[in-house]
């Protein structure tokens, strides 16, 4: 899968997440311990200080949210490695 690098900054699923997280949990922390997350990486991608989003997070999080933050949100992929990625998480 290619993962291109982001130009910086926060992107769109962090706002939503944030909105979520606010809305459902108050907190990052809390959202992350209901859901085993790793605290420091949510907040990271919340603040996008993450330049190369893994997919496995960016999975967890639009599972921990039902949907409402999809993993695309998150990334940068040519449409070719969306599919393969989607297909194997489908698979799973």
């Amino acid at each position: 899968m290619k993962l291109l690098e982001h130009a910086g900054g926060r992107r769109p699923g962090a706002y939503k997440l944030l909105s979520y997280i606010r809305a459902n949990y108050r907190t990052i922390p809390a959202f992350c311990e209901a859901h085993s997350l790793d605290r420091v990486s949510v907040q990271r991608a919340i603040r996008g200080e993450i330049r190369r989003f893994e997919i496995e997070l960016a999975g967890q999080i639009e599972t921990a949210t039902k949907g409402y933050v999809a993993k695309e949100e998150w990334m940068e992929l040519d449409s070719e490695s969306l599919a393969a990625e989607a297909a194997k998480i489908g698979a799973a």
